[in-house]
This record gives C-alpha cells, sequence and structure tokens, in this order.
C-alpha cells in the first residue's frame, strides 16, 4: 500500500485548490495525533530527567552494552529484553527511525542524546501541573469526539505497569 501511495503520479495544486475533505479530515486525525503523541513523549522524557539518579551518558552506554559506539536494533533488543519488554523487529525499527536523523539505521551519541533529551527542564511541580493540564486536555477532546458524556473505554498500554509498592 505504501509502495502504490508513494508511486502514484503527482500533480500541482493551484491557489483556490483544495484537498478532498476525506484526505483533509485524514490528514488533520494524522496530525492530531502526532500531536498527542509528542506530548506524551515529552513528559516521560521531563520525568527520566527529573530522576534523582540520570544520567544521560550512562544511560548511552547501559544501552550501548558491546560499546560499538552506536545503538542499533540488536543493542536495543538487548536493553528491552533486560528491562523484560519482548519488542519486535518492526517495533525496534520504528524506534530507531524515530531518532536516527542521518537514516544510516543507528543511533550515535548525539542522535540518542537529542531523541532522550527534554526539550525544556522542568522542576518536579511543573512536571505534575504538566500532567494534570495534559490529562484535563486528553479527557475534553476524547469527549468531544464521542459526542457524549459516556464512561470512556480505558486505554492499554503496550507493557504492562508493574506496582512497585506491592513487591515491596
Amino acid at each position: 500500500m505504501r509502495a502504490q501511495a508513494s508511486q502514484r503520479p503527482t500533480y500541482t495544486v493551484n491557489n483556490g485548490e483544495y484537498l478532498s475533505y476525506d484526505v483533509e479530515r485524514f490528514l488533520t486525525k494524522l496530525f492530531q495525533k502526532e500531536l498527542l503523541l509528542a506530548g506524551q513523549i515529552e513528559m516521560l522524557k521531563q520525568d527520566l530527567a527529573a530522576s534523582y539518579d540520570y544520567n544521560l551518558e550512562a544511560l548511552y552506554h547501559c544501552v550501548d552494552d558491546c560499546n560499538f559506539n552506536f545503538i542499533d536494533t540488536s543493542n536495543l533488543k538487548r536493553f528491552l529484553v533486560k528491562c523484560s519488554i519482548y519488542p519486535n523487529d518492526a517495533l525496534l525499527i520504528s524506534i530507531i527511525r524515530r531518532m536516527d536523523l542521518d537514516a544510516d539505521a543507528r543511533l550515535n551519541y548525539k542522535e540518542f542524546e537529542d531523541g532522550v533529551r527534554p526539550i525544556e527542564n522542568f522542576t518536579k511541580g511543573s512536571i505534575v501541573e504538566m500532567k494534570k493540564a495534559y490529562k484535563t486536555t486528553a479527557v475534553t477532546t476524547s469527549l468531544k469526539k464521542s459526542g457524549s458524556s459516556q464512561k470512556m473505554r480505558p486505554q492499554t498500554a503496550a507493557v504492562p505497569r508493574t506496582n512497585y509498592k506491592e513487591i515491596i
């Protein structure tokens, strides 16, 4: 499907011409989802950077366990398996692609740093406030989409969360 879409003939769109309603609607949905994902990623980066034992260089060397000075899918897979996450190849490739800036299918330290470092450094209090505002916005947006105030179906995470208080 990707090849079919990317190899179709191109045409110019002049001023005053518009895309079809369906294309504009789907493109808008795509942008909304991308922005929502970017917000979630930024909150995770903020949480990581606010950790007391956070060290970006140590994190890089923990993922690059063979000291190749780059991270590829095999390094990433070994790291995730150590963390009890069992990714498939498509997920590994998508992680590398999202962070890889020079399209060589591997991450050097600078690309890893750019992918993991938060855009701005916030304090713990501001992160909590940002999460509250984000949750309020996400609930309001999802209620507007459904058109009612019915009970929302809970979203499932890709990785089950562990309640560490129960373990201790």
